[in-house]
C-alpha cells in the first residue's frame, strides 16, 4: 500500500542518515550485517520518532508533497516502565538514536531536538489528562532519562556528559536485580583496559 512504501521510504532514509553518522562504528562493531538488523530494530514496537526534513526543491509551490524533502535529522525513543529496582518503580525514557545529517550538525538541530524530547517527563508529569490517554499508570512519574551509545563515538560520549549531564551507569545504579547486565569497562592485571561496545548513560 501506499502507506507501506511511505514507511519504508522514511526508514531507508533513517538508515542512510545513521549510515552517515556512524556506520563505521556499527559495521566495526556488527559487521557487515549491520543494516539488516537495523532495520528491524526501527520497527521496534512503541518506538517515537521524531524527525525534521528541509525541501529539496525551494520553488516548489506544493510546501506538502512529501517527494520534495529529505529528513536531516531524527530521533527515536521509548517510555518504559522500570523494572530494574522493585523497590523504587517509575517510567523512563529510552532514546535509542539521534542522529543529524554532516552538513547540518551545526544549524543546533541536536540541540533543539534533545531539548525537546528532555522536556517531556515535565510535561506529561504535569498533565493527568494525558498520561491516561497514554494508558500510563497514574500513581508513577516519569523520573529519568537513559541511553546507550557506543563506547567508540567520542563526540557523543563528550556531548551527552559534558554538555548534558548524563553520566555512565554501572549495575548498581540499577539496584538489586542480579539478571541485569550492564556494560563496564574492564581493566585486566596488566592495567589495560577492555571496554564493551556500548555504554548506558
Amino acid at each position: 500500500s501506499h502507506d507501506l512504501a511511505a514507511q519504508r521510504k522514511t526508514l531507508t532514509s533513517f538508515l542512510r542518515l545513521i549510515n552517515s553518522t556512524i556506520g563505521d562504528i556499527y559495521l566495526d562493531s556488527y559487521g557487515e550485517t549491520w543494516k539488516k538488523d537495523k532495520i528491524i530494530e526501527l520497527q521496534e514496537d512503541n518506538l517515537v520518532y521524531v524527525y525534521y526534513t528541509v525541501h529539496t526543491n525551494p520553488r516548489n509551490k506544493n510546501r506538502n508533497c512529501n517527494q520534495n524533502t529529505t529528513i536531516v535529522g531524527f530521533l527515536s525513543f521509548k517510555l518504559v516502565f522500570n523494572q530494574f529496582d522493585k523497590n523504587n518503580l517509575y517510567y523512563y525514557f529510552y532514546l535509542f538514536e539521534i542522529h543529524i545529517n554532516p552538513n547540518y550538525q551545526n544549524s543546533k538541530l541536536g540541540s533543539i531536538l534533545i531539548d525537546k524530547y528532555h522536556s517531556l517527563a515535565n510535561l506529561l508529569n504535569g498533565n493527568p489528562q494525558l498520561k491516561s490517554l497514554l494508558q500510563l499508570k497514574k500513581n508513577y512519574r516519569i523520573k529519568k532519562y537513559y541511553l546507550s551509545v557506543f563506547s567508540k563515538n567520542f563526540i557523543a560520549i563528550n556531548w551527552y556528559i559534558n554538555k548534558l549531564n548524563y553520566k555512565k551507569l554501572s549495575k548498581n545504579d540499577f539496584g538489586s536485580n542480579e539478571l541485569l547486565t550492564v556494560p563496564e569497562d574492564k581493566i585486566l592485571r596488566n592495567g589495560k583496559i577492555i571496554k564493551p561496545i556500548y555504554y548506558i548513560l
